[in-house]
This record gives C-alpha cells, structure tokens and sequence, in this order.
C-alpha cells in the first residue's frame, strides 16, 4: 500500500521518475524492515529490533519493491508466501 501510494503521488507531482522511483523504493524497504519489529509492530510475532536483522529484511523489502513495480502485488505476495513457506517447511540450514 505504501510503496502503491507513493508511486501514484510521484505520478501526480510530476517527480522524475528513475529518482522518485529509487527514493520509494528505499523508503518502502526501510518501512518493510521496521514493520516487523516491535519499533512499529507490536503483536507478539514482531522481533526486537537488531541491525542484522533490519539490514536483512530491508534488502527483502528491497526485492520485494522490485516485484512490485515490476510485476504487481499478487506476484509480489506470492513471493512473499513462497518465502514464509520455505522458513516453515525446509531445514533450517537452506535458508
């Protein structure tokens, strides 16, 4: 929703697309992290925030974007599902 929202907005002011693009994408990414942790989410799922961690999930966010812009939200949530499903069901030591 945010990073859809942002691509509307940077439609309507007429923002330089590859920059407003990169900007919104970083922004999604960094929110995408936090979003998982107990910084912005606080149900008993969420994780402490650690760098590592936020580094990590960032660069998910990251890829995530990519998707999104690229190939829609469907696409983009499957990979996300597929994701999740991999930590469930392979051993720990694939991912």
């Amino acid at each position: 929703v945010l990073l859809g929202g942002l691509l509307w907005a940077g439609r309507i002011i007429e923002a330089p697309p590859v920059l407003w693009g990169l900007t919104i994408l970083l922004a999604s990414a960094v929110f995408f992290s936090l979003a998982h942790t107990t910084v912005v989410n606080h149900f008993p799922s969420a994780e402490p925030f650690a760098w590592h961690a936020f580094l990590e999930r960032g660069f998910a966010g990251l890829l995530y974007g990519v998707i999104f812009m690229r190939q829609g939200l469907a696409v983009c949530t499957l990979a996300h599902a597929a994701y999740n499903m991999g930590l469930l069901f392979l051993p720990g030591n694939l991912l």
